[in-house]
């Protein structure tokens, strides 16, 4: 990164006080680092043509230090900072955040269809509200080890998962305690708790997508036919030639990347937002396979690629924090009992 920038940066470290932020940023792993230096630009580009300094905060590393439940839990809107990032369903999907502060109009939408890659527009990504702008996706796939696989079918759906012919032959992301991969959402939401049962029954076990993808393909007797995992880390598998990367006809499981930003911001943060929802970070998003909602950046997706999103609706519907300790609890549960 240019040493001049990191002069100038004024970026805040995990030890700061993150009281009255203008940009707070939660970005996935992977691409957090290409999203600090580019937040970076952005940010003195503000102070240039402004001549206002900004307050961001991108945790560092994959496990962020400091303690954001104040900001998420604000019952003041100039508590909560004039534009924030976050990926999954964690954070901003929130009910406490979402009826505190998203449902009383104070943030604005963005998107204009016609600037909208259609794969998203068919997937229903638009929010019909006008609050969460999503700019980028992290897509869950399918990998199959094509050895270990062997005369099994090979998987077409996130449906087939669930059938008992892999009866110990997947392996999800997580630990023995927790879950990590939203897709146990997506199936609870189409197939109920009966469904996760039977994910349950076919997981071998519950890795980091790290380790999955550089055992995928190897002798590794601890691996399995199967795994559920980002593209980011399906793509960066090592084997490439002894596994097959299934994008699911039902489409890759949306973990969304989503932008909130104050209406009554809009005009002093441009430039933030601008970089945000902007072709230049959607392009470097693409080139990690984190596909970008922005239609002049190409993604590179597979042929007639299909995206399947949980919903505004089921998202407001249902209180989302509870779905997620729901399913965690009923996975763990299910799977010490095997």
């Amino acid at each position: 990164m240019d040493l001049d920038l990191m002069e100038d940066s004024i970026l805040l470290d995990d030890d700061c006080n993150l009281n009255d932020l203008n940009f707070l940023g939660i970005i996935a792993c992977s691409v957090r680092q290409t999203f600090k230096e580019e937040l970076e630009k952005a940010v003195i580009e503000h102070r240039d043509k402004k001549n206002i300094k900004l307050k961001g905060y991108v945790p560092s590393g994959c496990s962020c230090k400091a303690d954001l439940s104040s900001i998420w839990d604000a019952k003041n809107i100039d508590d909560f900072p004039d534009v924030a990032a976050a990926n999954g369903f964690k954070d901003e999907f929130r009910n406490g955040f979402m009826n505190d502060l998203v449902d009383k109009g104070h943030f604005k939408y963005f998107r204009d269809e016609k600037n909208i890659n259609k794969e998203f527009l068919e997937a229903g990504c638009i929010d019909p509200k006008g609050v969460y702008n999503m700019y980028g996706v992290s897509p869950s796939v399918i990998l199959v080890d094509k050895k270990k696989l062997g005369d099994l079918p090979m998987p077409k759906n996130w449906g087939d998962l669930l059938d008992p012919v892999y009866k110990d032959n997947i392996i999800v992301g997580g630990t023995s305690e927790e879950l990590s991969d939203s897709a146990v959402l997506y199936i609870y939401k189409e197939y109920g708790e009966n469904g996760v049962k039977k994910l349950v029954k076919n997981t071998k076990s519950l890795w980091h997508p790290s380790k999955m993808s550089k055992t995928a393909g190897t002798m590794n007797q601890e691996g399995a036919a199967i795994y559920v995992m980002s593209w980011f880390f399906a793509k960066t598998c090592p084997n490439a030639e002894k596994v097959a990367i299934v994008w699911p006809e039902d489409g890759a499981l949306i973990n969304p990347m989503c932008m909130i930003a104050k209406e009554s911001k809009v005009s002093e943060m441009d430039t933030l937002i601008n970089f945000v929802m902007g072709e230049d970070l959607g392009s470097k998003l693409a080139d990690s396979y984190f596909p970008s909602l922005n239609s002049k950046v190409d993604n590179k997706l597979p042929e007639n690629a299909k995206f399947k999103w949980l919903g505004w609706d089921y998202i407001r519907e249902n209180d989302m924090e509870e779905v997620r300790n729901t399913t965690n609890t009923m996975f763990i549960k299910e799977w010490h009992n095997k």
